[in-house]
């Protein structure tokens, strides 16, 4: 791989570092310390930032496509609902895209695959990373194993 490309993808594993603690703490801020944050930045709009309330605007969301009986729209539109959820996402998202290019440059290492290859590895790395932690782990415990039906 080229140097340059390697250190192109070491500033973006750590830009993706820094989006993903920002989100983390925008979050937590606007969980436990909102009122602060809403005097700070003299926040208007409650309904989109105050998770307190936040919270009912996934329930607006009406399109959908159910498909093998699952929500499909209907899952992603919440993630962008609220600030809380938006937040999370962006979060989320840095971390899988991170976690990617981990595993892809370290196949990269083992193996010595040309750029193309690596490519394919990252997108194939990215999918089977997102399956696995959005579309198994987090919607099975969030609508199975954690709450009550």
């Amino acid at each position: 791989m080229h140097l340059f490309l390697l250190i192109l993808i070491i500033i973006l594993i750590l830009a993706l570092l820094i989006i993903s603690g920002l989100s983390r703490s925008l979050v937590h801020v606007l969980l436990f310390h909102y009122n602060d944050f809403k005097i700070k930045y003299k926040i208007k709009d409650d309904q989109w930032w105050n998770p307190a309330i936040s919270w009912v605007n996934k329930n607006n969301i009406k399109w959908t496509i159910d498909l093998f009986g699952f929500r499909w729209i209907t899952k992603i539109m919440v993630q962008f609902s609220d600030a809380f959820h938006t937040f999370n996402t962006i979060e989320l998202a840095s971390d899988i895209i991170r976690e990617a290019l981990y595993l892809a440059l370290l196949i990269h290492a083992i193996f010595g695959l040309l750029f193309g290859a690596y490519l394919l590895i990252f997108f194939g790395s990215f999918a089977i990373i997102l399956s696995v932690k959005i579309l198994i782990a987090f919607n099975y415990g969030y609508d199975e194993l954690w709450r009550d039906k």
